[in-house]
C-alpha cells in the first residue's frame, strides 16, 4: 500500500514511507530501491519535481526562495533513503541521495540538482490559484507555453483563479497562451512582450490587456475557436480589448465578444496576413471599426456587428486578397468607407437590412466569389456592370424562414450583361421575387447551378447562351413549365429536377439527355417525370399525374 511521509527539514522524523509492486507507479524499478515521488512545497504551494533513473530536478527562476520548504518523499516498499531529507537544511544546493533496497544490499543513486533560469523550457499548466502562486513565485522570466484553466464558480475554491498578477514576471512565451475559466473581470500581461498564439475565453472577463505586445501570430477571443473549450466558457461579457503596441498579425484575428465595444485598441496594427473577424451581439456598442486606420492590405475580413453605423476605420484599406464580408450589419447604409479599395478577392454582403450605396466595390470586372444574402434595399445589380469574371461562386438568397423570402427584391439578374463565366456554383434560393434569369445572357459556362424555392421563377430565360454546366444542374420548387432556355446547352454533369410542380416539358433538352443516358438524370414531384425511355419515344412533353 502506497504511503506518503511528510519529511520537513525543520523537524526530525526517522522512518520512509514505501510502495508494494503492486502500486505499479511509473517511477518503481523492479525489486530495487526507488523514489516514486518526490515534492517540495510551503504553505499551499507544491512543486512536483521531475524523477528520472538517476535524479531528480527543481527548475525554478532566479531569486528563488529556498527556505521554508517541506519535502514529501514517496519510496518503494521496504526501502530506505539516505540522507534523510529532514536533515537538508538547503535546498538550493546539489544533494546525492542513497536508496536501498528491502534486501539491505542494492542500492540506487539519485542527485538532486536545483537549477535557476530565467526560462522554464516546458508548458506550464495552471489548473489552481495555488498553481499560479507557485509558478509566480519562480518568477520566470519565459516560458515555453502557458496555458491557465481554472473553472468558474467551481464549488471546489481551490479550483477558482482569480489573479494571474504573479505571472508578471513573464517577458515571453515561446508557443502559445492559452486562459480559459478565470474569475476575475480583467486580464493583465503588463511586462509580456513576445508571444505566438493568444486564445482566452472566459465568462467573467470584461478587459484584457497585452500592451506591450508588438508582433503574434494568432489571437482567438471567444469561445467559437476553441475546439479543446467547446461548451465551456466564452467572452460573453468582455467589453474591451487592448494591444496599444500590436503591429503586425501573421495569421488570424478572431473576437467573439457579444459585448464589445470598440475595436480601438488594435490602434497600430499595421499587418495581417490571415482572416481578420469580428464577431459582436446585439447588446455590443461598436459603432464603427476606428482602430483598424493603419491597415492598408488585408488577407481576408469578416464583420459581424448588429449595431454598426459606420465602417470608418476601413478607409485606407487598398487591397484585399480575399474574402471582404459584411454580415448582420443592419444599420449601415453605404460602403463610401472604401473608397480607396483597388482590389478584392471575394465580396459577401448578408443581412445589411439597410445597405443602398456599394459603389465603392462594383468597380471590379473579376472576383472570386460574389455572396449576396437578404439585401432588401437591392433592387437590381446595376452596380457589378463591369463584372466579367466570377472564378468560384455566385450566391444570391434570403436567409431564414419563408416569412423572410419576400425581402430580396430582386425580379431578375439584370446588372450582370457583362458577365460571361462562373467557374463555380450558381445559386438562387429563396428569393420569391425572382421571375427569370435575364442578365446572365452572356455566359457561357457555369460550374454547377442550383435554383431552388423561388416561387415566382416561370421562365430560364438568360440562360439561352449557356453551353456547358460542369457539374450539377439542379432545379427544385419553382413555377416553370419548361426548360425551353437551355436549348443551347451542349454538355452537364447530372441534373436533377424535383418538386416544380407546374414543370411538364422537357423537350429543349431532350436529345441532350438521350444522348447522357438515364443515369445523368433524376426527375421526382413535377408535374411530368419522363423516363429516358419516354425520352427516346418523343415524349418529352406529356402530362401524367405527379408521381
Amino acid at each position: 500500500m502506497k504511503q506518503k511521509l511528510l519529511l520537513l527539514w525543520l523537524i526530525s522524523i526517522v522512518g520512509f514511507t514505501s510502495c508494494s509492486q503492486d502500486c505499479k507507479h511509473p517511477n518503481y524499478i523492479g525489486n530495487d530501491g526507488s523514489i516514486l515521488e518526490f515534492t517540495l512545497s510551503r504553505d499551499d504551494i507544491k512543486y512536483s519535481l521531475p524523477v528520472s533513473n538517476s535524479s531528480i530536478t527543481f527548475n525554478t527562476g532566479h531569486n528563488f526562495d529556498f527556505n521554508g520548504l517541506i519535502a514529501t518523499v514517496v519510496l518503494s516498499d521496504g526501502s530506505s533513503i539516505h540522507p534523510t531529507p529532514e536533515s537538508i537544511t538547503n535546498w538550493k544546493q546539489e544533494t546525492t541521495f542513497e536508496v536501498t533496497a528491502p534486501d539491505g544490499k542494492t542500492t540506487r543513486t539519485y542527485k538532486y540538482t536545483a537549477i535557476e533560469s530565467d526560462h522554464y523550457d516546458d508548458i506550464l499548466i495552471l489548473r489552481t490559484q495555488a498553481d499560479v502562486n507557485a509558478a509566480g513565485n519562480s518568477k520566470y522570466k519565459s516560458v515555453l507555453g502557458l496555458t491557465i484553466e481554472g473553472v468558474e464558480g467551481a464549488e471546489n475554491k481551490d479550483k477558482i483563479i482569480t489573479d494571474l498578477s504573479p505571472l508578471n514576471t513573464i517577458e515571453k512565451i515561446q508557443h502559445s497562451l492559452t486562459i480559459s475559466g478565470f474569475a476575475n473581470d480583467n486580464i493583465n500581461f503588463e511586462n509580456l512582450e513576445t508571444v505566438q498564439v493568444i486564445q482566452i475565453s472566459s465568462d467573467s472577463l470584461k478587459s484584457i490587456t497585452f500592451d506591450k505586445v508588438k508582433k503574434v501570430s494568432s489571437i482567438l477571443i471567444g469561445e467559437t475557436y476553441s475546439d479543446n473549450l467547446k461548451n465551456g466558457p466564452s467572452c460573453k461579457n468582455l467589453e474591451n480589448i487592448s494591444f496599444a503596441s500590436l503591429t503586425e498579425i501573421t495569421n488570424d484575428l478572431l473576437i467573439d465578444c457579444p459585448k464589445l465595444t470598440s475595436v480601438k485598441g488594435f490602434s497600430n496594427l499595421e499587418k495581417n496576413d490571415g482572416l481578420i473577424r469580428v464577431i459582436a451581439g446585439s447588446y455590443s456598442t461598436i459603432a464603427t471599426l476606428e482602430g483598424f486606420e493603419k491597415l492598408t492590405a488585408l488577407n481576408s475580413i469578416s464583420i459581424q456587428c448588429p449595431n454598426l453605423t459606420s465602417i470608418k476605420g476601413l478607409d485606407n484599406i487598398k487591397t484585399v486578397k480575399g474574402l471582404l464580408s459584411f454580415k448582420m450589419a443592419t444599420l449601415i447604409t453605404t460602403l463610401n468607407e472604401l473608397s480607396n479599395l483597388q482590389s478584392i478577392g471575394s465580396l459577401e454582403l448578408s443581412n445589411c437590412m439597410k445597405l443602398s450605396d456599394i459603389s465603392t466595390v462594383s468597380k471590379f470586372t473579376e472576383l472570386d466569389d460574389l455572396l449576396l444574402h437578404s439585401l432588401p434595399v437591392i433592387g437590381k445589380l446595376d452596380w457589378f456592370s463591369q463584372l466579367k469574371t466570377i472564378n468560384n461562386d455566385l450566391l444570391i438568397s434570403s436567409i431564414g424562414n419563408s416569412r423572410d423570402q419576400d425581402v430580396v427584391k430582386l425580379t431578375n439578374l439584370q446588372g450582370l450583361e457583362s458577365l460571361e463565366k462562373i467557374g463555380g456554383l450558381l445559386t438562387v434560393l429563396r428569393c420569391n421575387n425572382i421571375e427569370n434569369m435575364v442578365g446572365l445572357n452572356n455566359v457561357t459556362e457555369i460550374g454547377a447551378i442550383t435554383l431552388s424555392s423561388l416561387s415566382k421563377l416561370n421562365s430560364l430565360n438568360g440562360l439561352d447562351n449557356l453551353l456547358k454546366i460542369n457539374g450539377q444542374l439542379l432545379i427544385s420548387g419553382t413555377k416553370l413549365t419548361n426548360l425551353d432556355y437551355l436549348n443551347n446547352l451542349t454538355d452537364y454533369g447530372n441534373i436533377k429536377i424535383t418538386s416544380n410542380r407546374a414543370l411538364s416539358n422537357y423537350c429543349a433538352i431532350k436529345d441532350l439527355l438521350i444522348k447522357k443516358t438515364e443515369y445523368s438524370f433524376v426527375f421526382t414531384g413535377n408535374k411530368y417525370n419522363p423516363t429516358i425511355t419516354d425520352l427516346e419515344e418523343g415524349k418529352c412533353n406529356n402530362s401524367p399525374a405527379v408521381n
